[in-house]
């Protein structure tokens, strides 16, 4: 989780909330908070999808998703 959490912050400048804060069961996953405006979503989703490329470019691909690699 710790370098989902990275990789979404430092690449693709967005926060995710840890799946623990919303109750029993839900640790291991990471939320996106999706509760603004339409612009603010677009943007969002075009900073992940740049983040995403770049990191194909570079070869790393070893992302852990879910807790899984």
């Amino acid at each position: 989780m710790e370098e989902l959490d990275q990789f979404m912050l430092q690449k693709a400048r967005l926060a995710l909330n840890e799946g623990h804060i919303f109750g029993l069961g839900r640790e291991g996953f990471m939320r996106v908070n999706i509760a603004c405006p339409r612009s603010n979503m677009e943007k969002a989703l075009l900073q992940l999808e740049q983040a995403v490329k770049q990191l194909s470019h570079t070869g790393k691909k070893n992302i852990r998703i879910l807790g899984r690699n």
